[in-house]
């Protein structure tokens, strides 16, 4: 596809977002899109006309989500902190990919007081925490983690981590038919030794 292919599919799709969007998106949010345009739509004129089309929707799906409110995003949803100081020991870091256009982000920590709390801090954000609901034990077998915002996390392990925002689309003709869309990079989270705390400022 070329570039004047393309450009006609992103002006006449963020037309159509202007018209749809329930809140006048910020300056910033509209300079976060432009940059991630600029950035992955070049990948996409080298391919073919299907794949290049599919590729393009692809980016401006992740432009839209990035235009929608905080409330809306995919991912974790945020919650402000407050109550007394507790001490905290961290459980894992990690690096999620799917959460990278929510407020977490890709580059999280989760952490755990005496009393079993779990919660996550992204490092864009640390001063703010996001409560988790916790099954399973980590270092053995899946641990599952979910936020506030709905948005859920499994660890396995070994550290591989999948998440309810993965976007799985088939690559074996053997299954049906092929989707050129790309999938999502599965995370890694690293287990801590235990010996890393840290004090927070946490909800009673």
């Amino acid at each position: 596809m070329n570039h004047t292919g393309i450009g006609t599919i992103v002006a006449a799709s963020l037309c159509v977002l202007s018209q749809a969007a329930l809140a006048r998106p910020t300056q910033e949010q509209m300079d976060r899109v432009r940059a991630f345009n600029e950035k992955e739509l070049p990948k996409c004129y080298a391919l073919p006309e299907a794949q290049a089309k599919a590729c393009v929707d692809e980016v401006i799906r992740k432009g839209t989500q990035m235009l929608q409110s905080p409330a809306s995003q995919p991912g974790p949803a945020k919650e402000a902190s407050a109550g007394k100081a507790v001490p905290a020991t961290l459980v894992y870091e990690c690096n999620v990919p799917a959460f990278a256009q929510s407020s977490m982000t890709s580059s999280l920590a989760i952490w755990r007081d005496a009393n079993a709390r779990y919660f996550a801090v992204s490092s864009r954000d640390p001063a703010t925490l996001y409560p988790l609901k916790a099954q399973g034990t980590p270092g053995k077998g899946n641990a599952g983690f979910t936020f506030p915002g709905g948005a859920s996390m499994t660890v396995a392990a070994n550290g591989w981590t999948t998440t309810s925002q993965d976007q799985i689309h088939n690559k074996n003709s053997l299954y049906g038919k092929v989707s050129a869309k790309p999938n999502t990079e599965p995370g890694q989270c690293r287990l801590s030794n235990g010996k890393t705390t840290r004090t927070f400022n946490l909800k009673n």
